[in-house]
């Protein structure tokens, strides 16, 4: 159960993070940014009859940001889009990331479900 609640006191931390921090008209948290992409996968997919596991399409929306836990800021989104450089520092901070918390936390699902995410 310690290490249950270690991932839940974790995964809290997103909360703390703030989205895209240059973009002060859209100030979100990464918790936010999680929340609010699950309410639009949930009705595009409904709206559009998807095809697709609803269930799983909803869990990797849930986790594509955990890496993010525990960051100050965010990458800022220009940079993710234009710099080659950020592009590649940041998929590998995550990557590094995920592994961990895979893991540290016993839940292999979790790089999974990143790798899915990223690759789609």
């Amino acid at each position: 159960m310690k290490n249950a609640n270690g991932f839940f006191k974790y995964s809290e931390l997103i909360k703390k993070v703030t989205k895209f921090e240059r973009f002060k008209e859209q100030h979100e948290s990464v918790a936010g940014h999680v929340f609010g992409a699950m309410f639009i996968a949930h009705d595009l997919m409904d709206r559009f009859d998807l095809k697709v596991d609803k269930a799983h399409v909803l869990e990797l929306i849930l986790f594509h940001d955990l890496a993010e836990a525990g960051m100050k800021f965010d990458f800022a989104a220009p940079d993710c889009v234009s710099n080659e450089n950020v592009i590649k520092q940041k998929a590998i901070l995550e990557m590094e990331k995920i592994n961990y918390l895979s893991k540290t936390f016993n839940k292999p699902f979790l790089l999974d479900f990143f790798n899915e995410f990223e690759n789609a």
